[in-house]
This record gives C-alpha cells, sequence and structure tokens, in this order.
C-alpha cells in the first residue's frame, strides 16, 4: 500500500510518542527505578500498555489489569503470557509505583510541549501584558475508595462512607502545555496548601481556588517575582487601606483609609450595598495586595451566612486589570476542573478495587500519563491539519483506542504491516477530525467561563 499525506502526518505522531513509550526507554526507566532488577516472565513495557488500556477502559482492579496483561502479550506476539502469581509478585513491588512516576513525569513535563488551541488567545494576552513565562493552577480532586481499600490502607480509621474512605490527588497544572508539573497523592484529610510546588512557580501567573488562600505562599510568590490570583474566603479579615467603589463598570467613589487601621469586616457595614470593591489591603504578614469584593446575586449560597460577593486575592496591578477583568482572567481556572473531569470520566482516576496503596498510587500515575498521551497526540495533530478547535473532554473520551494501537506501533518499532500502520491512522484522523471539534458548551459561555468570554473581558 503507498502511503498517502495522512500516513505521513500519522508516523509523526508516532515519533513525537517514541520517547516516552517506546520499548527501549521503558526499560531504562524500569532498571533506573530499580523496579526491574533483572530480566523476568513480566516485561514493563506490557505492563505499561496493560496500565494505558486498563485506565481508558475505566475497570480498575488487579483482574481487569492481568486480564490486559495477557491480552498484550498476545498481541505483542509473546507465546507465554505472565503467570498471574509472576504478575502479582512484580506490581505489589513498592517500586512499581516509583517506575510508573518516574514515566508519568518524563511524559508531563517534556512531550507536552504544544497545547489546545483553545486556551492560545487568552495565554498570549496575559502573558504579554504581564511579560511571564506561563499561567499555572493548582487544585485537588478527591477520589473514593471502597470500604475493603480503606480499611487496609488505613487500619487505625474506621471507614464509614466519610473522608477517611478516599485518597486526594494534588496537581499543579500549566497551561500552557496542558499538563501537570507537579503531582502529589495523599490522605482524603490531606491539606492543600503543604501541595503547592512554590519552588516551581517563577515568573508565572498562579491561579487557585479559596482552599490556598495563604499568606504565606502569598509573600514567598511575590518574592519570587510571581503574580497570584486566588479566590479568597469570607472569613479572611486583612487591613483595608484604599477602596474604589464600582456600580457595574462605573466608579461611584474612592475612600481612604490609611489613617487609623480599619479591617474588612469593620467597614463592610459602611459601604453602599450591590456594588463592586477594589481595595488595597495589608495582610496580616504586612504583604500588601488587593482584595476584589465582587458582587454576584446569582452567586451559589453554600452555608446559611454566605453572602452575594465573591473574593479574589490578587498582586495584579490595577493599571493592567480592573476588577472585571481580574474576575474574568479567574475563570481560566476552570481548565483543571476539566482536566480532572477527563481524567475521572475516561482515565480510570476514579472508584477502584485495588488494596495495596502503592498500587493504588501506581494507577493513578497511569491515569495522568495515559491523559497526557492523548492531549500530546491531539496537539500534533491539531500542528498538522490547522489548528482546529479540539474538546478537552472529547479528545479524551474518543482518542483511546487509536492512542493505544499508536502506542503499540511505537512499542514494536513500527514494524506492523503497512494496511494495519494505515488503518490506525485513517482511523485516529477520522475519530478527531469528526467527533472531536466542539464549540464552547452553553453553561460555560453563560456562566462566563468559556475562552471566548475571558478574551472578551481582557
Amino acid at each position: 500500500m503507498i502511503y498517502n499525506s495522512s500516513d505521513e502526518n500519522y508516523i509523526r505522531i508516532c515519533q513525537a510518542l517514541e520517547p516516552f513509550v517506546s520499548r527501549d526507554r521503558i526499560e531504562a526507566i524500569a532498571y533506573e527505578s530499580g523496579f526491574v532488577e533483572r530480566f523476568r516472565a513480566f516485561r514493563a513495557e506490557i505492563g505499561v500498555y496493560a496500565g494505558l488500556a486498563m485506565v481508558d477502559a475505566g475497570q480498575v482492579s488487579i483482574e481487569a489489569f492481568y486480564t490486559a496483561c495477557c491480552t498484550a502479550y498476545r498481541e505483542f506476539g509473546y507465546c507465554d503470557p505472565v503467570t498471574k502469581p509472576a504478575f502479582l509478585k512484580q506490581v505489589r513491588k513498592e517500586k512499581f509505583e516509583v517506575f510508573v512516576r518516574m514515566l508519568c513525569e518524563e511524559a508531563t513535563k517534556t512531550c507536552a510541549q504544544g497545547r489546545l488551541s483553545d486556551t492560545i488567545e487568552v495565554l498570549e494576552l496575559v502573558k504579554a501584558k504581564l511579560a511571564i513565562t506561563d499561567i499555572s493552577v493548582s487544585d485537588g480532586s478527591e477520589v473514593k475508595l471502597t470500604d475493603q481499600t480503606a480499611r487496609h490502607y488505613d487500619q487505625a480509621e474506621e471507614c464509614k462512607g466519610s473522608v477517611c474512605c478516599m485518597k486526594k490527588v494534588h496537581s499543579t497544572m500549566s497551561l500552557s502545555s496542558y499538563s501537570p508539573i507537579h503531582l502529589s497523592i495523599t490522605k482524603g484529610t490531606g491539606p492543600e496548601r503543604p501541595e503547592v510546588p512554590i519552588e516551581s512557580l517563577h515568573n508565572c501567573l498562579w491561579l487557585a481556588d479559596a482552599g490556598y488562600g495563604d499568606c504565606e505562599i502569598f509573600a514567598q510568590l511575590e518574592r519570587q517575582d510571581s503574580w497570584f490570583l486566588v479566590r479568597g474566603k469570607k472569613s479572611m479579615n486583612p487591613r483595608v487601606l484604599s477602596v474604589a467603589i464600582y456600580d457595574g463598570d462605573k466608579l461611584v467613589e474612592r475612600r481612604l483609609f490609611e489613617e487609623r487601621p480599619t479591617y474588612l469586616k469593620e467597614i463592610s457595614d459602611q459601604l453602599p450595598p450591590k456594588c463592586s470593591y477594589d481595595m488595597m489591603v495589608e495582610l496580616s504578614n504586612g504583604l500588601r495586595c488587593r482584595v476584589i469584593k465582587s458582587y454576584n446575586p446569582c452567586k451559589v449560597k453554600r452555608s446559611e451566612g454566605d453572602d452575594d460577593y465573591a473574593y479574589f486575592y490578587t498582586n495584579l496591578p490595577q493599571e493592567l486589570f480592573d476588577y472585571k477583568q481580574v474576575q474574568a482572567l479567574y475563570h481560566a481556572r476552570w481548565s483543571i476542573e476539566l482536566f480532572w473531569k477527563c481524567l475521572k470520566s475516561h482515565n480510570g482516576l476514579k472508584a477502584n478495587k485495588l488494596i495495596k496503596s502503592s498500587v493504588i498510587n501506581a494507577v493513578f500515575y497511569l491515569s495522568v500519563l495515559c491523559q497526557s498521551l492523548k492531549f500530546l497526540v491531539a496537539q500534533k495533530y491539531e500542528e498538522t491539519l490547522g489548528w482546529p478547535k479540539l474538546s478537552p473532554m472529547k479528545v479524551a473520551a474518543h482518542t483511546g483506542k487509536a492512542v493505544l494501537a499508536t502506542v503499540a506501533h511505537v512499542m514494536t518499532g513500527m514494524a506492523k504491516g503497512p494496511e494495519e500502520f494505515h488503518i490506525t491512522g485513517q482511523i485516529l484522523f477520522d475519530t478527531l477530525s469528526r467527533r472531536i471539534k466542539s464549540a464552547p458548551s452553553r453553561v460555560n459561555r453563560a456562566k462566563g467561563k468559556a475562552v471566548c468570554c475571558i478574551t472578551q473581558a481582557l
């Protein structure tokens, strides 16, 4: 069969995957991590491929893992699949988690150098305004464990459907590459703030929700010449130095409070209702920043004492971003929520039947690796065919089988026959062309979270 242009494009995609999923590279990482100390019946590259197939199918258990492994042995042409005792002995090693984590970190840091086109406009606009290299987002997501798993994982706690039956995956994601730059796993009750990789947040804008509001983190970012935009809580009570009062887009008045210490809770009743406020404040550690108290009558009230305001803490300069632009820019944080949705809905990061904690952690890293490879394929597709709009959720949902076939081609040195190679490439390009183009959803447009809404405000 004669290769056409789509075959050439598919070859480029295979070459982009090669540094991370080729047999030689996986074996090198397996030896480096100590997971494989000598040749055994269980092959590391087969384990990785089987793990990717398992999480893409969403059936996460030891039985599903072993079944996928046996299927992979047959697909790759090995006569005798690994025996179950040998499989269990190898997968339950503590070094299995280290091996998968190293593979995941290498892939997510290196392979996702491109980005999906729906974020380009916002990224370039903000990066040009602030002269920064990246925009980063931090968030955590809980993953429920079975009762049996939770009791085995932490014998000291009784599991009755509460947070002790969960693990929490923390991630700081780069919006430039749409991939995590830091990933850690704790108990479901683990705090979020210690998991922020401060040392990695140089010359960037950092976005986070209310769980990350911390004066010391803000001060550290300020010292690193970085910017922050974090959702605040009503309970935070900084000292107010000045306030600009807005009724919609109209500036009503400015007030100064530098003569005596005045705190936010003290002046709240003195300010006109149903307005928004752009305040310069001093935090408890002496750091000066802005607090945007934005009026939002449609805000969902989560508790009885909740009000109609959203609070945003930021050191973004007022001359570059007014209060409405700050609020719009915060909506870019929605990208990491989509990231978790992709992982949970289409990459097996959800309730599972595994027991050993190191295996659970390894499967979490496999989920992230699977998602990263899907996005790498989508990015290379965009570069080849002129940046059509690709939906992250649809990339995660519809590329799984084609990406696995591509990984199989790479692992076998693209030694499969031309006809099969052509068919796999054609399926991938047809899938991406017909099923993944997507405009922003109506809900995201209504909430102002769509990229077009953020770009318009900026």
